[in-house]
């Protein structure tokens, strides 16, 4: 495979870095895998997974033939994760987005025990009308561009059961049909970004993206709140591709898949009824 000429010692470490992130990001994977992957020649890869592999950084699992994360590597991670947590790694990215739109930036984290989401942090917007918003209350997935952006970003079993305990507790307020709302958590999905107007304070627009974990599903979103004429000023387009980049850093940051990985895709649930199935019709192209 043909490689960049490098100088040997930076070349090196910049290898041994893909390597580490490639890794990262799989459970396993084997010599020929990494190589075809990464376009290093397997002798490279082999080399690579030898100084790594002495470091503790990687181990090789010898009856397989495969690699994965050594314990230094989980030890070092674990260091770095000790040492910050959630909000402090979202504030400087909320500062940026408040700066770029001049509207309040809020950040919802996923309370995965109770099948909520509250706002845990926000950074004001620098004019003299905003809203006093709801932090540190546990607040529905299915209100609001904060809650929807992190639901369309589940596994189906949470959403299933996400939906279950709603009608429980709102009997006399059922949420949205199910067929509804998976059409509108895919259109969620599909464009990465939620949009909601006055649906918790009236008046306001919110627009949010979900924040992706390690695992691949939302563990948050990013969001921006203002009043409807002034978004609207702003630009719904500017606005959501604002937060749908920020998002992205954020997850990234946070140990997100950097190609998308396994974010969930939506399968309606036998146990709440399938929508209604639609022929799709084809375009020109593909007729």
């Amino acid at each position: 495979m043909g490689e960049p000429v490098e100088n040997s010692a930076s070349g090196t470490v910049v290898r041994s870095v893909r390597v580490l992130r490639f890794i990262s990001e799989r459970k396993v994977t084997t010599i020929r895998e990494a190589s075809a992957a990464l376009m290093l020649a397997p002798s490279t890869v082999h080399r690579l997974f030898d100084l790594l592999a002495r470091e503790g950084m990687i181990e090789q699992d010898k009856r397989e033939r495969s690699y994965r994360a050594g314990p230094e590597f989980f030890r070092v991670a674990a260091q770095v994760v000790s040492r910050y947590d959630l909000r402090s790694i979202a504030l400087p990215i909320m500062h940026d987005v408040m700066a770029a739109c001049e509207e309040t930036c809020v950040f919802g984290l996923y309370l995965p025990t109770v099948h909520k989401m509250t706002l845990a942090e926000r950074v004001d917007s620098s004019l003299l009308l905003r809203y006093q918003l709801p932090m540190n209350t546990h607040l529905s997935l299915l209100s609001g561009a904060s809650g929807r952006s992190i639901l369309a970003f589940l596994p189906p079993d949470q959403i299933d059961l996400i939906l279950r305990e709603e009608r429980k507790r709102f009997p006399e307020r059922p949420p949205p049909s199910v067929a509804r709302l998976f059409r509108e958590l895919k259109t969620i999905q599909k464009q990465g970004f939620a949009v909601s107007r006055g649906e918790i304070i009236a008046g306001a627009m919110a627009i949010a993206a979900p924040v992706i974990g390690a695992e691949g599903s939302a563990i948050g979103s990013l969001g921006v709140t203002a009043p409807n004429e002034r978004m609207l000023r702003v630009g719904v387009q500017r606005v959501s591709a604002l937060v749908y980049e920020k998002a992205r850093d954020l997850s990234l940051r946070l140990g997100a898949p950097a190609a998308g990985g396994s974010v969930p895709r939506l399968a309606p649930s036998a146990a709440q009824g399938r929508p209604p199935a639609k022929r799709a019709r084809r375009s020109p192209a593909e007729r």
